[in-house]
């Protein structure tokens, strides 16, 4: 890892070599990625993105005990510049906001489903337009939620290490070993695009893919209904209609104050058995109501 420093400005420039499979020939046996913490950066980095049809995007974020994600890394590679960009130090993020929403430039994710939810909270915006490669897979034969790894190791014959996957992403510095994992997650995910993307088109699924893709996207770019959060409540179709009326209020009750705490759902009710126990034993409830 080489560091050059200018006053309190760190940048981290990184070689890594990723072993490649013969059949990805095109792709060069390294890249440099840098960790973008000053908005001069974010600024070149953005706006050299925006030159291309096609950019890989990833999120690392931590999220145990709160209701929203904490943004820790953005991951963006544009086929020649891998970027590490660092929310935590950046204050200004509107140059990666005008690259999501540039509707020029196709962006590229993986499961990408939490990744569209941290978008839309920290930014409120979505990626547009938007490719998920597990939506193109699955098109493909594969199954519906198939991993980024399996996918890596089966078309480019590379065994990805996940081990960082869990990490504190929020806590800094990052290790060498967080910064390898993050980065090889684009860096891999743009040859394996390529080659989904030539077989959605052999199979006529083109069309199929991006409507999914775009179903996803306005799904996650919906926040949360108190009144409705019951509906995602397990086996709460199996309530009378007078028990599952205070199911919704409980529920709703639990969404508000979790969005009000920024604390996951479980921490507010720890099961959501509680919620339907709750309206199992409600006082109001008689023995032949509903």
């Amino acid at each position: 890892m080489k560091t050059c420093c200018s006053g309190r400005h760190v940048c981290f420039l990184l070689s890594m070599n990723f072993p490649l499979p013969d059949r990805q020939k095109t792709l060069e046996n390294s890249v440099n990625f840098e960790i973008v913490t000053e908005l001069s950066q974010l600024e070149r980095v953005c706006e050299r993105a925006r030159q291309v049809p096609v950019v890989m995007l990833d999120t690392e974020f931590v999220r145990t005990r709160t209701l929203y994600p904490r943004l820790g890394l953005i991951q963006l590679y544009d086929g020649e510049t891998l970027s590490l960009i660092d929310p935590i130090e950046l204050e200004d993020m509107s140059p990666f906001v005008a690259l999501l929403t540039d509707a020029s430039v196709k962006k590229v994710l993986h499961a990408c489903s939490e990744d569209l939810e941290v978008f839309h909270h920290c930014f409120g915006v979505m990626p547009t337009p938007m490719v998920d490669t597990q939506i193109m897979a699955a098109f493909l034969g594969h199954g519906l939620s198939t991993g980024f790894a399996s996918l890596v190791e089966e078309y480019l014959v590379v065994t990805l290490d996940k081990g960082e996957a869990r990490t504190d992403w929020c806590a800094r510095p990052l290790t060498s070993k967080q910064l390898e994992y993050a980065a090889a997650d684009v860096y891999y995910l743009l040859p394996l695009y390529n080659l989904l993307a030539e077989r959605v088109v052999d199979s006529s699924w083109e069309e199929a893919v991006t409507q999914e893709c775009e179903l996803l996207v306005s799904k996650r770019g919906k926040s949360p209904e108190p009144e409705k959060a019951y509906l995602d409540i397990k086996n709460a179709w199996q309530l009378r209609p007078n028990q599952l009326a205070v199911l919704q209020k409980l529920a709703s009750w639990r969404l508000k104050e979790a969005q009000r705490r920024d604390l996951a759902l479980n921490f507010v009710v720890k099961e959501t058995a509680s919620l339907e126990n709750g309206a199992l034993q409600h006082p109001f409830i008689g023995q032949n109501g509903g």
